[in-house]
């Protein structure tokens, strides 16, 4: 019997569009806070208005830099919370399809879906393995 691999297609969207919001955040918030410092040299020099389109500017473009920042962390966690799923389905996947349920079995299924270890250079000696506690 076959686990079916789930590919939660809304969460993917989901996290897509947050992406999609964390630049247009950024892109409109950089344009609001260049218009703000813009208008405040545009203002009247005698009531040090310069000073506060700037520092309001510079506040303007700080603030959505972090929202940008934290739209796109939240996105982010919504696909690697997606990767996870997708992963550990495979895994169900594989050890549903392995005969015996031994340890040595499971490890073969795991094996089946990691990917390869990146090549050692020639010459190099790849370093051992720390102990594993409990095996």
């Amino acid at each position: 019997m076959s686990t079916p691999i789930r590919s939660y297609p809304a969460l993917t969207t989901i996290g897509n569009l947050f992406k999609v919001l964390s630049v247009l955040n950024f892109v409109i918030g950089l344009l609001v806070a260049i218009g703000i410092v813009v208008m405040g040299f545009a203002g009247n020099e005698k009531d040090l208005s310069v000073f506060g389109g700037v520092g309001a500017g510079m506040g303007m473009g700080v603030a959505s830099m972090v929202s940008a920042i934290l739209l796109w962390a939240v996105a982010e966690s919504i696909l690697v919370l997606v990767n996870l799923g997708v992963d550990v389905s495979k895994v169900a996947a594989a050890v549903a399809a392995e005969p015996d349920q031994t340890a040595k079995g499971i490890v073969r299924a795991l094996q089946a879906v990691a990917p390869a270890p990146p090549p050692v250079p020639n010459g190099a000696v790849r370093p051992p393995l720390p102990p594993q506690p409990g095996v």
